[in-house]
């Protein structure tokens, strides 16, 4: 009896052991397969990135997204005209890598296999649009390569895949413009060491400086134009600032940026470059007609003379032509 007894007590033992490792292995993996789809449900996907950018272009999203749409087709069919004809220019694009300044469609359309390259081309048709980043500049796309406003695109400058310094532009089409290119000469060096202690500058371990040779106020004598570019995410390129020497060998600090605040309306005292150009914008210096121009590139150029102790917005090329 007691042999029947324990053995059926073994059974039951033994059939609730099995029911309760079932139960056991069960809950364990509804643990760990619930846990990871909890965890990828609750990480930021395709709808939730939509939702924020929908967010964050308000009124101008079907504009927006109809633009990019109308890139990647016009890239697809490799519509040259329809693609040429999407951009608010002048521009600056890569022509075989070269950073060049596009200024028009024309210009645009004939230099399209050397601007819209097969490995362009592959970005562009992969681009997703819960990819698109949003910020206070507007739309951005690709690492910040095309800007899309509503209506046309700002930008075609895919940065990332070319190695090319941070100074280096040319224009497609000069037409009797020249851009000044920063000097090497090394026996400059101590002299850009001292006008950067002048300046008391504590700058990023990584910043580094170019510094031009022109006369840049236009009143017949050379003066040095520093640069400072500082790198990483918030890389900035400004003006340090601009000297000519004296009678006595001696260099004399210009006022850019006195007469660049009365241009902007800003009191000198609260003057800084950051607030007169745009973040991602590079100076950079053009020779026109007998005369030396200043300015900014970034998706577009802009530009300034400064001659007479005043600076007034003046283009070295007034209207470029079109075929």
């Amino acid at each position: 009896m007691n042999s029947i007894l324990n053995s059926a007590s073994w059974c039951n033992w033994k059939r609730g052991f099995s029911m309760l490792g079932l139960s056991l292995l069960m809950f364990l993996l509804s643990f760990i397969f619930g846990g990871c789809a909890k965890t990828v449900s609750e990480a930021p996907g395709k709808k939730e990135k939509m939702e924020d950018i929908y967010n964050h272009l308000g009124d101008t999203k079907d504009d927006i997204f109809e633009r990019i749409r109308e890139l990647q087709e016009a890239v697809r069919k490799k519509d040259v005209k329809r693609l040429a004809g999407m951009f608010h220019y002048p521009i600056i694009v890569y022509v075989e890598d070269k950073k060049t300044i596009i200024e028009t469609s024309g210009q645009f359309s004939r230099n399209y296999s050397k601007i819209v390259t097969p490995e362009i081309s592959k970005e562009i048709l992969n681009f997703e649009m819960h990819e698109l980043f949003v910020n206070w500049r507007g739309a951005m796309m690709l690492q910040g390569a095309v800007w899309v406003q509503p209506e046309k695109l700002l930008s075609f400058n895919f940065w990332y895949l070319h190695k090319n310094s941070i100074d280096h532009l040319e224009y497609l089409e000069p037409q009797g413009r020249e851009i000044i290119k920063p000097e090497s000469d090394e026996r400059t060096t101590e002299l850009i060491k001292s006008l950067i202690q002048e300046r008391h500058l504590e700058l990023d371990e990584h910043a580094h400086f170019s510094h031009y040779i022109a006369d840049v106020n236009n009143d017949g004598l050379k003066d040095i134009l520093l640069i400072v570019h500082s790198i990483g995410s918030a890389r900035f390129s400004s003006i340090v600032g601009v000297w000519n020497r004296d009678d006595n060998e001696k260099f004399m600090r210009l006022p850019i940026e006195r007469d660049f605040a009365d241009l902007k309306g800003i009191a000198e005292a609260d003057f800084s470059w950051i607030q007169a150009q745009s973040h991602l914008a590079v100076p950079f210096l053009v020779k026109a007609h007998g005369l030396t121009y200043f300015g900014f590139h970034e998706e577009s150029p802009e530009y300034y003379l400064w001659k007479d102790d005043k600076i007034v917005e003046a283009n070295p090329l007034i209207t470029p032509v079109e075929e």
